[in-house]
């Protein structure tokens, strides 16, 4: 973004502004001066001007890389005004949703994942993010852990189970506190799977499952997780589009933002 001043509505937060600025700017923002206050003006060359004007000190933001998805600098785009149109039609709706599953933390996760180097660390970050979205949106929808029986019900169940176990406490060798230990813990279901969690939130905003996706949930994320393995040469590269893309398109569709977007695979195969 090449505009260093900005105008903020009032009662939204710094936070909250300069988060969706970054997200739509495909990397960190940083404000140099803020106008707030009862009116907005502009001088004869064009600078805006306010009831009171703030400026911060900082360090220069440097950013080697932008992402492209809101093509918020295309020429050929046949969007026109992406910022304004987002903050007037779309920012109450981020507001909301960032209430509700902290989307500032998202943008966080995806304006760092955007300037490291290695493809490898690309896809981490962004997986985290994914799995850290898709979780505070099934919290948001309320579906959390229950206990089956209920705790003060499992507690006789659990001493007869640790009796039998300790019957049998040789056998297990150095596995037996591990094993005493996921005994404490029968009880405790999860209403869904991580990976039920990540099609709930894709369903929902009515992005439609194709077989590309299907492997990034079902087979690529936990070998990203727990093996460090998004997979070799072009494989790891589509990987990691299709994964920045469905973030990125999740948020866009949540606040209900309407405008272009420059797809390189999700879209390609997704009306």
């Amino acid at each position: 973004m090449n505009k260093s001043h900005a105008v903020r509505p009032k009662g939204v937060t710094l936070s909250d502004y300069i988060s969706a600025l970054s997200f739509l700017n495909g990397a960190s923002v940083r404000l140099r001066k803020e106008l707030i206050g009862s009116f907005v003006s502009q001088d004869a060359s064009g600078n805006p001007g306010a009831e009171t004007e703030i400026t911060y000190s900082f360090k220069s933001v440097v950013n080697d890389r932008y992402n492209g998805y809101v093509p918020i600098n295309d020429p050929f785009s046949i969007s026109h005004n992406v910022l304004n149109t987002f903050f007037v039609r779309n920012f109450d709706n981020y507001r909301s949703w960032n209430n509700k599953i902290d989307l500032n933390s998202i943008v966080f996760y995806l304006s760092n994942s955007e300037q490291t180097r290695s493809i490898e660390e690309k896809v981490f970050i962004q997986m985290i993010a994914f799995e850290r979205l898709t979780t505070l949106y099934a919290n948001y929808l309320g579906e959390t852990e229950e206990f089956l029986p209920r705790k003060e019900e499992f507690e006789e169940i659990k001493k007869e189970l640790q009796t039998v176990l300790s019957k049998h406490k040789n056998k297990f060798g150095n596995a037996y506190n591990t094993v005493r230990g996921k005994i404490s813990n029968l009880n405790q279901i999860k209403r869904g799977s991580t990976s039920d969690k990540m099609y709930r939130l894709i369903n929902d905003v009515n992005i439609p499952i194709t077989s590309e996706i299907e492997t990034l949930i079902d087979v690529i994320r936990n070998k990203t997780i727990h093996e460090g393995n998004i997979g070799e040469g072009e494989q790891s590269w589509t990987t990691f589009l299709l994964l920045d893309e469905l973030i990125r398109e999740i948020i866009l569709r949540l606040v209900e933002f309407k405008g272009d977007r420059k797809s390189q695979i999700l879209l390609q195969k997704t009306p």
